[in-house]
Order: C-alpha cells, then sequence, then structure tokens
C-alpha cells in the first residue's frame, strides 16, 4: 500500500470521526431541545421556586457550572433581587459579584443583550456567565452562573440552548406569576362575593322588616305582568285580606279598580290629582267599604328585576275632617250673613225716622253700614277662596277702574301707615300721580278689592317707620301691579311665602293674606312672584292679563295649583 493511499484513508477516518461527533452532539441538543418547553407552570403551579430548580438542572446538563443563581425585577422598586441560588449556602459570594457588576453598569448592559455574556470573577480565577430572561413584552431579570472551566469547552450549540431554555423559563415563570396574580384577584373576588352576599342578605332582612314595619301600605307589583309580588301587614290590614289571596293576581283586581286599563300612579291622566308622583284614589276592602288613599308609585330593581313599589296611606279619616270643616264653614258663613244683614238695613231704617239734621250721625250711621257691607263681602269673598280652592268659582271679568279701589283701601289702612309715618306713593307707567282713576284693568272689583287690600296691608306692616311704600302700576303686554317695601322677608319662609298659614314674627299674622292673593291672581288668569334682599328691600309683583282668553276659562271648574 503507498504512502498517499494510507494518508487518504486517515483523512477519510478522522472526518468520518468527526462526523459521529457531529452527530452524537446533535442528538444530544435535539434531545435536550425536545423537554425545553417542559416547564411545569399550569394550575399545580404554587410558586416560582420549583421552576428556578428545573432550570439549574437543564442548565447544568448543557454545561458545567459551580454556582448558579436567578436575579428578577422587582415591580413595585425596580430592585434587583437574588431569589433563587444553587447551592444554597454559597448565595453569598454570588451575590457579592452580582453587585460589584452592577455597581460597574456591567449587569445593565447585560440586561440589553440578547445572548450570553461572560465576566470574570473579582480574583479573575472563574468567569461569571449572565443571561437575560426576558420574553417578548417585559424583562423578567438575570440568569447568572460559575463556569467550571473556560467558556472555551461550551459548544455553541449548548449557548444557543442555554438561550432557548432562558426564555422558555422566562414565559414559564410569567405565567406562574400571572396565575397567581389572576388567583389573588380570583380570591380577593369571592371574599367580596361572599361579603356583598351577606350584605345583601342583611339588607333584605332589614328591608323587609322596615316595609313590615312601616305605618303605610306597600305592594311590590312585577313591572312586566303587573302582578302582585308581595304585601306588607298595613296594606292587609287596610284590606282586611290575607297575602295568600292577593299574590299572584293582577294589581288591577285590587288596587286600581277605578281605572282598569292604566296604572292611576303612573299615568297623569287616570288621576287629575297628581302631583309629585302621589295621587289620591280609593281602595275597596275584602268587606265593601270604600277607603280613601294617597298613593305613590316607584320603579325599583331588585335581583334585576323590574318592579313598582306602590305605596298608599289611609286618609279616609283626613277626608271626613275636611268635608266637616268645610260644612261648619259654611254653616258659619250662612249664620253670620243673616244677623250681618240686619246690621246693614238698620242705618237706613234710623236714617228714614230721622227728624235733625245732624251730620255727624248720619255720618257715623253711613259707616256702620258701609263697615257691614265690607264684613259682607269679606264673608262672602272667603265663601269664594273656598271655591278657587276646589275649582267651583266661576269667573266674570269686567272693566275695574283700580283708582277707587286704592282710595278705599288706603283710607282704611290710614291708621296704620300714619303711626308708622309711612309715605304712600303712587306711579302710572313710572309717573307718580295723586289717583290711579285712569287706570283700567279686566277683572272683579271685589277680587281687586282684596288683592290689594292683603298686599298693601302686609308691605306697611312690614315697611320700617318712616320709609316709603310704592304701588305700580303698569300696562303694555300685561298689567303689571308691583308694592314695594323696605322691609324684608325672612330666609326661613321664602320657600313657602305664598303657602297657606305661612308667617313669622307677625302679631296677630294668619299667614292666610299671600296664599289668597295667589289664589286671587290665579284666578284672574295671572301670577303673583316675589323679590326680596337686604339692599333693596321686598317687591311683590302681580301680572294680570290684558284680556283673558274666555270668561272664566282660568278658574272655572279648575282647582287652583297650589
Amino acid at each position: 500500500m503507498t504512502n498517499s493511499t494510507e494518508k487518504r484513508i486517515q483523512r477519510l477516518e478522522q472526518r468520518v470521526e468527526n462526523l459521529t461527533r457531529e452527530k452524537n452532539a446533535a442528538m444530544e441538543a435535539l434531545g435536550l431541545a425536545s423537554s425545553l418547553g417542559a416547564f411545569d407552570s399550569g394550575q399545580g403551579c404554587a410558586e416560582s421556586t420549583e421552576i428556578f430548580r428545573e432550570l439549574t438542572s437543564r442548565i447544568q446538563d448543557l454545561m458545567n457550572v459551580s454556582q448558579a443563581g436567578v436575579f428578577l425585577i422587582n415591580d413595585d422598586t425596580n430592585d434587583i433581587e437574588l431569589v433563587f441560588a444553587h447551592p444554597q449556602e454559597q448565595e453569598k459570594s454570588l451575590e457579592c459579584e452580582i453587585e460589584r457588576l452592577i455597581q460597574d453598569n456591567s449587569f445593565s448592559w447585560a440586561l440589553r443583550q440578547h445572548g450570553p455574556v461572560f465576566f470574570l470573577t473579582t480574583d479573575r480565577k472563574q468567569e461569571i456567565l449572565l443571561h437575560v430572561m426576558a420574553t417578548r413584552t417585559r424583562i423578567q431579570g438575570m440568569f447568572a452562573a460559575l463556569l467550571d472551566g473556560d467558556r472555551s469547552g461550551i459548544p455553541d450549540t449548548a449557548l444557543a440552548l442555554l438561550s432557548v431554555v432562558l426564555s422558555s423559563a422566562a414565559h414559564a415563570l410569567d405565567n406562574c406569576q400571572l396565575q397567581q396574580r389572576l388567583s389573588e384577584i380570583n380570591r380577593h373576588l369571592e371574599q367580596r362575593i361572599e361579603q356583598r352576599t351577606r350584605d345583601l342578605q342583611e339588607a333584605n332582612t332589614q328591608l323587609s322588616t322596615i316595609i313590615q314595619a312601616v305605618p303605610a301600605g306597600i305592594v311590590l307589583v312585577d313591572a312586566d305582568n303587573h302582578s302582585i309580588a308581595q304585601v306588607n301587614k298595613t296594606a292587609l290590614d287596610m284590606l282586611g285580606e290575607s297575602l295568600e289571596n292577593l299574590m299572584g293576581r293582577p294589581c288591577k283586581e285590587r288596587f286600581c279598580e277605578e281605572k282598569q286599563h292604566c296604572c292611576p300612579c303612573l299615568d297623569g291622566t287616570c288621576c287629575p290629582k297628581k302631583t309629585d308622583n302621589k295621587c289620591e284614589g280609593t281602595l275597596r276592602t275584602a268587606d265593601g267599604d270604600i277607603r280613601h288613599v294617597m298613593r305613590s308609585t316607584a320603579p325599583i330593581s331588585l335581583g334585576g328585576h323590574r318592579y313598582l313599589l306602590d305605596s298608599f296611606v289611609d286618609i279616609t279619616e283626613q277626608k271626613k275632617l275636611i268635608k266637616l270643616r268645610e260644612d261648619v264653614d259654611q254653616i258659619t258663613r250662612h249664620d253670620l250673613k243673616t244677623p250681618l244683614n240686619g246690621i246693614i238695613a238698620l242705618p237706613d231704617i234710623i236714617l228714614s225716622r230721622m227728624d235733625g239734621e245732624d251730620e255727624e250721625v248720619r255720618s257715623t250711621l253711613y259707616m256702620i253700614k258701609e263697615a257691614g257691607l265690607k264684613m259682607l263681602r269679606m264673608i262672602n269673598l272667603s265663601l269664594d277662596i273656598f271655591k278657587m280652592e276646589t275649582g267651583k268659582y266661576e269667573y266674570h271679568p269686567e272693566n275695574v277702574n283700580i283708582g277707587p279701589i286704592l282710595r278705599s283701601i288706603l283710607t282704611e289702612l290710614q291708621d296704620l301707615s300714619q303711626s308708622k309715618w309711612i309715605t304712600v306713593h303712587i306711579l302710572v307707567n313710572g309717573e307718580k300721580q295723586e289717583n290711579a282713576d285712569a287706570f283700567i284693568l279686566r277683572g272683579e272689583e271685589l277680587l281687586v278689592y282684596s288683592l290689594l287690600s292683603n298686599l298693601i296691608k302686609n308691605a306697611l306692616e312690614a315697611a320700617p317707620r318712616e320709609s316709603t311704600v310704592q304701588i305700580n302700576l303698569h300696562q303694555n303686554a300685561h298689567t303689571d301691579i308691583t308694592i314695594h317695601n323696605m322691609g324684608v322677608v325672612p330666609q326661613s319662609i321664602r320657600d313657602t311665602f305664598f303657602e297657606k298659614f305661612a308667617t313669622l314674627g307677625k302679631k296677630g299674622g294668619s299667614g292666610l293674606g299671600t296664599y289668597s292673593a295667589l289664589l286671587i291672581a290665579k284666578t284672574m288668569g295671572g301670577d303673583i312672584s316675589f323679590t326680596s334682599s337686604e339692599d333693596h328691600g321686598t317687591s311683590i309683583r302681580v301680572r294680570l292679563p290684558l284680556r283673558p282668553e274666555t270668561p272664566g276659562s282660568s278658574a272655572t271648574n279648575q282647582p287652583v295649583d297650589q
């Protein structure tokens, strides 16, 4: 065999040997790669220590390391913390080496690299391997190891597999942390649900106790089919029914008999007396008695289902008392008018029998007669006020000269104005005048007299001593009558100034003056308002239409809105 042939055979044997080593290395790499994604980060992951322990074991299969550790970034403080070391008893030495690399910024530089980087230890006898642990969305931390031997002995395939292993471990750690957060959130949610459930049960118990104890009848109605879902004890006692006999029945059979095609509380056309979601109605008891009630209905939601909460208060006795008061008032008015007519007729009888010309006596008799007539008008007006409240007043406007009315009122109130040294000014369309004989408005003389008499008297009583009360008459698109004084309406009664019996600190005050003024203004088709302040005093403005739309349209058979 020649030398050339032997050399050729040696080269072929060397090539076969190299190919065998590469094959073995590739098979070993494939074996390692086949298990790279097997980190257990499933539902059984209770903590990340198991991932770190398995990570260290796999890296030791790739290369010889004497120490290994995992450093993670604290999300709250952004500090680097050693969370795992192997072997644990040597963690201090590894931690010291990493602290040195942090100080000289080598560690932060390594975090920005995508592959392994190497540094010498402090004594320059070993090499430190650093490799970032990161996913596509975040950097988890750093894997660090002290190598046994030189890095030149580590195959390139092992270094490539190292990056794959650490990437897989970072994803497994991310999944584990996510599951831990989800478990914590789930635990908190379960605690909150349990607490909310307890609170809801307690609230339902308290609500049920309150509903049963409240002195008003309460009925819970299904909003979809209007069937009765619950009734409290007060309602059962009021109706004389049992709960079993009412549950599931349509509410209109027991609560809406007057208007079975609609709900009288929710539909305003069914209940003309409805105000502020309240309406008057009647209920029929099991014995056939009729009870008058004030009802209020509101939509609510319980457990995701829509209901109507219908509450009502028995006002039967109140209705009877109101009717009794009305009867007594009418009887009293009737009984007063009979002797008063005699008093009014008496001056004429005396005058017809007088022989002399005593003017003082005649004047006194005329004053007695005029006072009697005034009292008779006031009695009639009180009856008219009642008709206005009930919507039964028939309004018949005509042309009224306001001048004589003002003179009569100011004459009657002369003692009051003179006792306080108050001056009264009359202005017609902005110009001061001695009288207002040329000022004509549409209305009824008695209503205009009562309206102005109440308001002017109130202004004189409220005005400071030695001040001025102004009566401003103005006509343009409307007839405006404004009465101004420098007194101030107390803050506590401003919101109820025109309500019945609203008064404060006024000796002998009944609280009916402004209330009757409001009724009269609305009956005449107008309105009334006021302003009051410390700087500008109080102004009450009555605005009336120049011409009513139709005679009596503003008040006939319509209750006045209070």
